[in-house]
């Protein structure tokens, strides 16, 4: 019984901040449709003397890239999702 209460307790004490973490979540996720990318490009704010290039765009990708990385020969590696 003893055991039972005291679980009933913690889990009473952790709901507000599981609640939290999945709002802090949801806020990373966006909740707006994609651009294409030269109407993504046109929202960068760029400092002086910076300029920006489009590289890949999904067209080439096929999917949600998740990951990029450059190996030690200059080329691109990039792991996509189809979540």
């Amino acid at each position: 019984m003893h055991l039972a209460r005291l679980l009933l307790i913690c889990i009473s004490l952790a709901s507000p901040h599981l609640l939290q973490a999945e709002e802090d979540k949801a806020r990373l996720i966006r909740n707006t449709e994609a651009l294409p990318a030269e109407m993504e490009q046109r929202g960068f704010n760029l400092p002086t003397g910076f300029s920006i290039g489009l590289f890949a765009d999904e067209s080439l990708l096929g999917s949600k890239p998740i990951n990029l990385a450059f190996d030690a020969e200059g080329r691109l590696w990039v792991t996509c999702t189809r979540e």
